[in-house]
């Protein structure tokens, strides 16, 4: 039996022309993750002594998990809600709480406190009841505001 020639890589300088052909075929077959990270896995799978398949469930499941986080952020996008923000892209003057109820409720947090340690599973309600009973003036408390 005959060695096998490969006729389509080109002649001359063939180090990057595997590396071309293969970038080629993992976008045209929709691999972009297998294309973007293959090389780093096989840096890691080498330094690790980890055999071929195990290098291939690696970029698989690298690919697999990469193609459900961009179904679940294309669903999102198409249901049409807003973007998701989180508390850092809007500043520490919400997470502190920027308005003056919160800076009210945050000064009886020992109040809080103190009544949920001694029964766990109050209500809102129940909160605020102890809120009026424990401010001086008989402050008012909305529950939806603990």
């Amino acid at each position: 039996m005959s060695p096998v020639h490969d006729d389509s890589l080109p002649s001359g300088n063939t180090a990057a022309a595997p590396q071309m052909l293969l970038a080629h075929h993992l976008k045209q077959i929709k691999l972009p993750t297998v294309l973007r990270e293959y090389e780093k896995v096989a840096r890691e799978c080498a330094r690790d002594d980890v055999d071929h398949p195990r290098y291939l469930l690696r970029l698989i499941e690298l690919e697999l998990i990469d193609r459900e986080q961009r179904t679940v952020e294309r669903r999102i996008r198409a249901t049409g809600f807003p973007a998701v923000q989180s508390f850092d892209y809007m500043g520490t003057s919400v997470v502190s709480g920027g308005n003056r109820r919160s800076h009210r409720i945050e000064a009886w947090s020992g109040v809080l406190l103190a009544a949920i340690e001694v029964k766990a599973d109050i209500s809102l309600v129940k909160l605020a009841e102890q809120l009026q009973l424990a401010t001086e003036h008989g402050g008012r408390f909305a529950p939806c505001m603990i």
